[in-house]
């Protein structure tokens, strides 16, 4: 399979990548790494180097995957099929932005801010977007979040 899950901000993983872990399998400890001035842990789901929500994978709630995503070929097909009419189990606010692929910049906006709202990672809208964290953005500008 071509799905990958990444962690980071670990101060130690636990498990050698590739190795098969159990729900509830400690897999590593979180960590304060980068300008972060507390510990904490990102977590990232992708499908061929391309960044998806973990929340449209998983089933947090109840520790499975969801049943969706066990019937699709992949998570490309399947954010495809994803419309804003059907009914998921998660949050309307996660499931408009697991939809929407672009963002416009408004007033005040950071790559934090998008990051966070979009709920990926800086790196990844940086690696999207051709752009480094020191980028400026203008008002207006596009910015590709999946």
């Amino acid at each position: 399979s071509s799905l990958e899950t990444y962690y980071s901000h670990l101060s130690k993983c636990l498990v050698k990548p590739g190795e098969p872990v159990r729900i509830g399998m400690p897999i590593g400890l979180a960590g304060a790494t980068g300008r972060a001035t507390t510990t904490h842990l990102h977590f990232e789901i992708r499908e061929e180097g391309k960044p998806y929500d973990p929340e449209m994978v998983f089933d947090f709630e109840n520790g499975c995957v969801q049943d969706h995503v066990i019937k699709s070929e992949n998570l490309a097909a399947l954010h495809k099929e994803l419309k804003p009419a059907k009914k998921t189990q998660t949050s309307s606010s996660t499931f408009q932005s697991i939809v929407s692929q672009n963002y416009i910049v408004r007033a005040g906006d950071s790559l934090y801010k998008i990051a966070k709202r979009s709920k990926t990672t800086i790196t990844a809208l940086c690696r999207l977007n051709n752009l480094s964290e020191a980028s400026i953005l203008q008002i207006g500008q596009v910015i590709k979040v999946y």
